[in-house]
């Protein structure tokens, strides 16, 4: 029996799908910014493989990567 077919005769949830996609397209997208910005990489697969709670995540750090700004240590060192 054909994978999608599960889905049409509804033998399977459509939500299982969506769930498995979503994870697909989170995963990776989280890891390429947490990997870029020098996000831990752990919480960032850890969220992503929550299948409601990963579009969000991705928004999250989205905006971490473009507003959050990591201050070096000669700066640190300048202010105080």
């Amino acid at each position: 029996m054909e994978f999608l077919e599960l889905f049409r005769t509804g033998e399977l949830p459509p939500i299982l799908l969506g769930g498995i996609v979503s994870i697909i397209i989170a995963l990776p997208f989280n890891l390429l910014i947490a990997k870029l910005k020098g996000f831990r990489k752990k919480p960032a697969i850890i969220s992503s493989c929550i299948p409601i709670l990963n579009m969000y995540v991705c928004v999250g750090y989205l905006l971490a990567a473009i507003f959050y700004q990591r201050r070096d240590k000669k700066s640190l060192s300048e202010d105080e």
